[in-house]
This record gives C-alpha cells, sequence and structure tokens, in this order.
C-alpha cells in the first residue's frame, strides 16, 4: 500500500487488522473488510483517516470471532438493540471495530 495518510490512528488501526487477521487465521475463520477500509486496500492506497475498522463475516463465525477476540485482550462494545442480531462492536488500543454479521452464503438462498 502507498501511505499517502500515515498518522498514528492509522498505524493503530493497520495493527489491530493484522492481529485479527492472525486470529481469524488461527481459528480458521474468514472475514472481509468493508466501507473505507475496503476501498482503500482496493484502491491499493491510503485515502484518507479512518475513524473505525468496518468488518463482515459469516454467522456461524461470530460466536468463535468474538470469544477469540475477547481472549485477545479486545473489549466488547455496547450496540443498539435492533443492530444486536447482525452487528458486535470491539475496541483495542483505542480502535474501534464492527463486526457486520452476514446470515445467507449462496445465492440460491437469495432467490
Amino acid at each position: 500500500m502507498t501511505h499517502q495518510i500515515f498518522n498514528e490512528q492509522t498505524e493503530s488501526q493497520l495493527k489491530v487488522l493484522a492481529k485479527i487477521s492472525t486470529i481469524s487465521a488461527r481459528i480458521g475463520i474468514e472475514f472481509w473488510l468493508r466501507g473505507g477500509w475496503a476501498i482503500d486496500f482496493i484502491l491499493g492506497k491510503i485515502t484518507r483517516s479512518h475513524d473505525d475498522i468496518d468488518l463482515i463475516t459469516w454467522i456461524q463465525n461470530r460466536e468463535g470471532l468474538e470469544d477469540s477476540l475477547l481472549k485477545a485482550g479486545y473489549e466488547k462494545i455496547p450496540v443498539k438493540e435492533e443492530f444486536r442480531e447482525r452487528q458486535s462492536d470491539f475496541c483495542k488500543d483505542s480502535v474501534e471495530i464492527q463486526l457486520a454479521i452476514y446470515a445467507v452464503q449462496t445465492m440460491e438462498a437469495l432467490l
């Protein structure tokens, strides 16, 4: 990645993202970036400072990833009741992480 906007917040977010990637690989689950960081990774450069890290994973990965993040020292942050079924929020080293949960796995399920 070309580092055009690289400040302390950006560095902290990239470190947390690397740690989450290591955790998810260790427990054998996948997640994907969404939002601003997803766009930056697609573009191959940091376009701006980001407020948080937005991730998404399958619903069957939720419990394992949440448990692993808690064991690694991430703090679970309450979300609004209407989002609890489909989102979990965490914080570590002043970096906020929003984990969206996706329940449909195939295009056939959408039809």
